[in-house]
């Protein structure tokens, strides 16, 4: 397995060229705009948004300026991209909006498509598929669509009523797109993209699902593996490793459903490879962005002190012509001195004045980034990092995962307004952090509307099975009571599933900007599959965790027996209840 990473230095040389390039470009000039989206692009893939958004926006206002509406739609669609990289959801949906009606107004059709692509995509990355499958169907309706426009549309579509769970529409869907993508003798990513996705919803379709596109259930697992396979090899192809680490997961978890373990665990060893090395020059970018920075910071830390010292040397060589003239006045010498004594004073009073105003501001913004890093690291992982400029991923062979999702979430979503609706989940996670805090169990990330921690991390304690049943029972019966304020209002109200699983997890941080403490493991997804098996208001844990905390007082266990769990097959799970 070879996929060509390109290092440090060769992206660095990318952007030395671009950078070259943009000043030799005239202000106001279509190089200018293209240049600059460029720089745009290169900082988006390389995680640093806030000189991407920069570099963007300077790009539309120049193309806005020259009236190249083309272009500027251009700018603001990859600016919605860098918003939604950075979770800015709102702010990423009015950039493509803007990119549309900016695109309708020239009727290039390419624009179009991308400004309905963008707005498509932040559908579904905001859990809305049936917002992103009305427009889905009304850009696919408009005319002169080139072929890679409608294949691009219906891997849209796919996506979106794969969403919605109907799995035959969603296999149509991809299958359309690819007899598209065919026609091109060089496959691209689109064509990836499609497979991957085909792959994944044969695996994951119920048997009517596959019945109602004619295939028999037998092939449900080749069928799957040939899609994900042609899509490794496509990713092989045009050098997409990160693509094809994930497909390699995929594979790896539909081997391990049809009982091959052998190939389910070298396809898992692929996939660690390939990631790891991804990483890994990842690493080594973010080291050498980091020395770029250090040495532009040294120098400019030099000049300062450099102009100081000329300030001071200045100022010495006025005070040293002024006391020449001080001796030569003679009868006044002494008032003179005096007054040069003075002002010493004052300005040794002045400069330690500023001296300690800037060590309080400098004092304050090491405070404030320490808040913030704690904010999102875990202290102990947040103080290695601080210490070496890394934290080193860790296996950690106890600890107690938690997932937590709202049922009916798409249909309350079409019944709140965005800002209704963030207020509800804001509330509600807001409350999960403060029981997580309270009970010294560590939130993990929110994923849409669901919610993941873990307890016994990043240092292992005994008490961790404890501390998340009880954490998840505070959990279910603040939903239920919110429920109960609801109903009476004639409001939607939330309810909730709540999955356990206890086991060994490999621990870190991951990603150069944004960092995020994540976890990784086969306990991360039995867990999940805890919370999909459950029912709503029950908390539902695994076996593994049930004999964790079976003695414990106050609680009262219902035996569910063995479960079907996706992906899992028979699990012996238990409702947890307060005694």
């Amino acid at each position: 397995m070879f996929w060509s990473l390109p290092g440090a230095c060769a992206q660095e040389n990318v952007l030395d060229s671009l950078l070259l390039a943009l000043k030799e470009q005239p202000d106001a000039t279509a190089g200018r705009v293209n240049t600059l989206i460029a720089i745009g692009e290169y900082h988006t893939e390389t995680s640093n948004y806030s000189k991407a958004a920069e570099s963007l926006i300077e790009a539309a206002r120049i193309a806005g300026d020259m009236g190249d509406l083309d272009t500027e739609s251009a700018a603001l669609n990859n600016l919605g991209d860098v918003f939604t990289d950075m979770g800015e959801h709102e702010q990423a949906m009015e950039q493509y909006r803007r990119s549309l009606e900016l695109a309708r107004k020239t009727g290039t059709i390419e624009r179009i498509v991308y400004g309905y692509s963008g707005i498509i995509n932040e559908y579904l990355e905001t859990g809305m598929p049936d917002s992103a499958l009305f427009f889905t169907v009304e850009a696919y309706q408009l005319d002169g669509l080139a072929a890679a426009d409608s294949a691009e549309l219906l891997g849209h579509m796919g996506r979106a009523w794969e969403y919605k769970r109907d799995h035959a529409k969603a296999i149509e869907a991809y299958r359309k797109a690819l007899v598209i993508d065919r026609r091109d003798p060089e496959p691209g990513y689109l064509h990836l993209i499609h497979l991957f996705y085909l792959g994944t919803t044969i695996r994951d379709a119920t048997e009517q699902g596959l019945q109602l596109v004619g295939m028999p259930v037998s092939e449900r697992y080749p069928r799957s593996i040939e899609a994900q396979r042609g899509a490794l090899e496509i990713s092989r192809t045009i050098g997409a490793p990160r693509a094809g680490y994930e497909i390699l997961q995929e594979l790896s978890e539909t081997y391990q459903l049809m009982g091959d373990i052998p190939q389910a665990l070298a396809h898992h060893q692929y996939y660690a490879e390939l990631k790891d090395s991804v990483l890994t020059a990842d690493k080594a970018m973010a080291v050498n962005n980091l020395n770029i920075q250090y040495g532009t910071e040294k120098k400019e830390q030099q000049i300062t002190l450099l102009n100081k010292d000329k300030q001071i040397q200045e100022g010495e060589i006025e005070k040293q012509k002024w006391m020449r003239n001080v001796y030569a006045a003679g009868g006044v010498l002494a008032l003179l001195l005096l007054g040069a004594l003075l002002n010493r004073y004052r300005y040794k009073q002045r400069t330690h004045r500023i001296l300690q105003e800037q060590n309080n501001i400098i004092r304050k913004e090491r405070d404030r980034s320490d808040e913030l890093l704690l904010n999102i690291l875990p202290e102990e992982v947040a103080e290695e990092l601080k210490a070496k400029g890394e934290a080193e991923a860790k296996l950690i062979s106890d600890v107690t995962v938690l997932f937590t999702d709202f049922k009916g979430f798409t249909a309350m979503s079409e019944k709140l307004t965005p800002k209704e609706l963030v207020q509800d989940l804001h509330e509600c996670f807001s409350a999960f952090d403060h029981i997580m805090a309270k009970h010294g169990i560590e939130k993990i990330k929110t994923i849409g509307d669901a919610y993941m921690a873990a307890g016994g991390l990043p240092t292992p304690n005994t008490t961790h099975a404890l501390d998340v049943v009880r954490a998840a029972l505070e959990i279910r019966d603040f939903i239920a009571e919110g429920k109960a304020h609801k109903i009476a209002a004639g409001l939607p109200y939330f309810e909730i599933r709540i999955g356990i699983h206890t086991g060994p997890v490999v621990a870190g941080i991951v990603g150069v900007k944004k960092f995020a403490y994540d976890i990784w493991g086969d306990t991360v997804n039995t867990a999940s599959r805890m919370e999909s098996s459950g029912e709503v208001g029950q908390v539902n844990i695994s076996e593994a965790t049930y004999e964790l905390v079976k003695n414990g007082t106050g609680f009262i266990f219902t035996p569910r027996g063995k479960v079907q769990a996706k992906g899992k097959g028979e699990l012996e799970m238990y409702f947890a209840q307060r005694a």
